[in-house]
């Protein structure tokens, strides 16, 4: 009975670390997740920028062209 008893603790402690361990790595996965994001939307705006700047370019191209 005590073995069974002590068997039945360790589980139960796997249990509870696996499911801690689950929740930090959930915690730590959309931090990660977040982060990316911000990055990526970052580098989003700096291409936008780019491209308002190409098509200026570009107008002022074909308005010299023009004349």
């Amino acid at each position: 009975m005590d073995l069974v008893g002590k068997d039945e603790v360790t589980q139960i402690e796997r249990t509870s670390q696996t499911k801690s361990l689950g929740a930090s790595l959930r915690v730590g996965l959309r931090e990660s997740v977040s982060i990316e994001n911000t990055q990526l939307e970052s580098r989003l705006a700096s291409l936008e920028g780019e491209l308002v700047d190409l098509k200026e370019k570009d107008r002022l191209y074909l308005e010299e062209t023009k004349r």
